[in-house]
């Protein structure tokens, strides 16, 4: 009798993965032309180092949690209608939609939501809603995540281009003091007038001193040589003083080793603000499709087959408790046969319909209410 009173239910599950959640990367580490995270660190050592375990516990009180429950309660609010429609309170209806609901979870990430209900198809569709809810969720917490990323990034962006923009002005404003534009090639092309005019005043002293064998310092030809040999020092003395610009050959080392420490700030801070740029950039585009950290492995599907015991055990409980109460009567039956036997039993068996006559009965009772009274 249970087994044919008892309602007709049906049970869906939908299986889902948690995959493992990223650390937030806010440690950097930048050196000369290159700029170099943590993750880039946890490619080339450990891939796992950025990996949070999965947390099932999350999301298994984010689809029991009275929020979730109204939001499907509501998709599905005919389905789930007790008694009179437009009479159903909302605490009848999340208190029935939770008892219909079981979610399953381990340590390894697997989770696995259960909706019993009367109809096969309503099963499937809250089980998939459910696990619907969990993967949005995960697409909500990582794209926050990244967003928090993305603003500390684009933040030290920021600083970055205004750090940037006040070093190029300090070396605009240094090279352009000394009338610099390129210190390197400026000082070889110092250095090869001044091994060509070495060179011109070595000709010219040779010619001069050659020609001083056969003639005086009053020949014309002679003092032609010595103008030029003049000339030429001249011009060799006043490269000196300028061997870069305004630099002259004492200066330049000084000068040579602030211009390579400003230069290497800029060209550091240039490559900061260029990875820092591609870094808000990538946080952007992902903030935009975030993956999620829920994958549905098996969706759920409407079984049309009612869930309950098996027919076979109701068929087998049924004898046993028909076998049971058999023998019970039997040793009952055999007990009072025994009984009827013994002579007082007998004799108080005889009296009973003396006993309990309606005159008898009436009497008795006329008697007790004069007793009370």
């Amino acid at each position: 009798m249970k087994y044919l009173s008892t309602p007709n239910t049906y049970r869906s599950s939908a299986v889902a993965i948690l995959l493992p959640r990223e650390k937030p990367v806010f440690d950097v580490a930048v050196d000369s032309g290159n700029l170099e995270t943590s993750e880039d660190a946890a490619k080339r050592e450990d891939t796992g180092a950025l990996m949070l375990p999965a947390n099932p516990d999350l999301y298994t009180t984010l689809i029991r949690s009275r929020s979730v429950l109204q939001e499907v309660a509501a998709m599905y609010q005919d389905q789930l209608v007790l008694g009179v429609p437009g009479r159903t309170r909302s605490e009848e209806l999340i208190g029935k939609l939770r008892s219909m609901i079981v979610v399953e979870s381990t340590e390894q990430g697997m989770m696995t939501v259960t909706v019993t209900s009367s109809s096969p198809d309503l099963s499937a569709e809250l089980a998939n809603a459910l696990v619907g809810v969990g993967e949005a969720a995960s697409k909500d917490i990582e794209k926050q995540l990244v967003l928090q990323q993305a603003i500390y990034i684009d933040e030290s962006l920021v600083l970055a281009k205004n750090k940037l923009k006040h070093l190029t002005d300090h070396l605009k404003e240094f090279t352009g003091s000394k009338s610099i534009i390129d210190p390197r090639n400026q000082a070889n092309d110092f250095l090869r007038q001044r091994r060509e005019l070495t060179l011109k005043l070595n000709d010219l002293e040779r010619e001069l001193a050659a020609r001083r064998l056969s003639w005086t310092d009053a020949d014309p030809e002679v003092q032609r040589l010595i103008l030029e040999v003049h000339l030429c020092k001249d011009q060799i003395s006043a490269l000196q003083d300028a061997v870069a610009g305004n630099v002259g050959s004492a200066e330049y080392a000084p000068f040579m080793v602030d211009y390579e420490e400003l230069s290497s700030k800029v060209r550091l801070q240039s490559d900061l603000v260029v990875s820092l740029s591609a870094k808000s950039d990538v946080l952007h585009i992902r903030a935009e499709q975030p993956a999620g950290s829920i994958a549905v492995v098996r969706p759920a599907t409407a079984s049309h087959r009612p869930v309950g015991p098996s027919r076979k055990v109701f068929l087998m409980m049924s004898l046993g408790l028909g076998m049971i109460s058999g023998l019970g009567l039997a040793l009952l039956q055999e007990q009072w046969a025994q009984a009827k036997q013994e002579p007082y039993v007998a004799e108080r068996l005889a009296q009973l319909p003396k006993l309990n006559t309606p005159g008898v009965i009436l009497r008795r009772f006329s008697t007790s209410q004069g007793l009370q009274s």
